[in-house]
């Protein structure tokens, strides 16, 4: 009862702190395909290459390639056009890397790719080959079902009784909670991935943090996933200032009935415990 009144004393603390400077939530009715990189404007030639491609291949998952033209695109050529896959924006798949099943990482799976060119320059055809149904190995997923994992969580968002307007920290605090009643941390040699959390309800830290985070972008908060070289956490950003929370140490290590003692906490705090003091990335 003792540390029952102590944390609901620290999360009422944490709200008298915050409230004034926190948003409110927006309900995301879709996860992106997509987003504009920060400082990058894309040409009316560049968007509908997009359009033609990424956006038409999410669209007709049965369609493997599709032919651009200089034609219809000036400025066709393979370097063009994966330049802008890779550098003038950011696919879902950039955001939540693809995952074999036994712990490796594929980062940067790209959803389309243009592979083959014909043709002189200037007169030229390019081959863009959808890249969304394929597998890195037998256990992982496609980015396919991945997009169909985060539209799921975006879905379950308002079912927590997260709605348009609450506050943000309201919000988080359900997100940080819940995640802590659905998942254990998975001590078996079983490596399930973050799409099985739901069936599974194991994970290790890179599974809470991915979860987190999607929840999250569901509800219009600003988050990212943080990461070492061996654990995962995750930052949110309130007026413009970064916190940290990890959901995965908060559910269990020493943190014991305690689900906030990794909770909102800035940079510099966080990089105190173990683990955390060096950031490889975070996005």
């Amino acid at each position: 009862m003792k540390i029952r009144t102590i944390v609901c004393s620290f999360v009422a603390a944490l709200f008298m702190t915050f409230s004034a400077f926190a948003g409110t939530v927006e309900l995301q009715d879709t996860a992106p395909v997509y987003t504009v990189r920060e400082g990058v404007t894309l040409t009316e030639e560049e968007q509908r290459a997009i359009d033609a491609t990424l956006m038409y291949f999410m669209n007709n998952p049965s369609v493997e390639e599709v032919v651009l033209t200089s034609r219809d695109y000036p400025s066709i050529s393979t370097e063009w056009f994966n330049s802008l896959m890779k550098e003038k924006i950011k696919t879902f798949t950039d955001e939540y890397t693809i995952q074999t099943g036994e712990g490796t990482e594929i980062r940067n799976m790209h959803c389309v790719w243009a592979g083959l060119q014909r043709g002189p320059e200037g007169n030229c055809e390019v081959i863009v080959s959808s890249r969304l149904n394929n597998r890195c190995s037998e256990k992982a997923c496609t980015p396919y079902e991945l997009y169909a994992w985060l539209n799921y969580t975006y879905d379950v968002v308002p079912q927590l009784g997260v709605y348009d307007g609450m506050d943000e920290l309201q919000a988080i605090d359900i997100f940080n909670n819940w995640i802590c009643s659905l998942m254990s941390y998975n001590y078996t040699d079983v490596r399930y991935t973050f799409l099985q959390v739901y069936e599974s309800r194991l994970g290790k830290c890179n599974d809470y943090a991915f979860l987190f985070k999607a929840l999250c972008q569901g509800a219009g908060i600003d988050c990212v996933r943080a990461s070492g070289s061996s654990h995962a956490w995750n930052e949110v950003m309130i007026d413009g200032q970064a916190y940290e929370i990890d959901v995965c140490w908060n559910d269990g290590r020493d943190s014991g009935a305690n689900r906030y003692k990794y909770y909102m906490l800035p940079r510099e705090a966080m990089a105190q415990y173990p683990f955390h003091g060096e950031v490889a990335m975070r996005i």
